[in-house]
């Protein structure tokens, strides 16, 4: 299992959280995930199979930008 942050971008409220959050839910590994447009930020918790470049591309379906937040 892998944890893993993100900054991400153009998000402006609850709906845009919820937009993420749902393609987030769809996608398959991805076991928990949290998206917060105060922050700018996603929490995704996955298998160890998936990717961050696969969540990142995940965000950029439902419209946002995001990168890995290693830090």
């Amino acid at each position: 299992m892998k944890e893993l942050k993100f900054k991400i971008s153009g998000m402006h409220c609850g709906s845009c959280e919820k937009i993420i959050q749902m393609e987030l839910d769809d996608t398959e590994g991805v076991l928990e995930s949290r998206v917060d447009s105060k922050t700018s930020s996603g929490f995704v918790k996955t298998e160890d199979n998936v990717s961050p470049e696969t969540i990142i591309e995940t965000i950029k379906k439902a419209g946002y930008k995001a990168e890995l937040n290693e830090g």
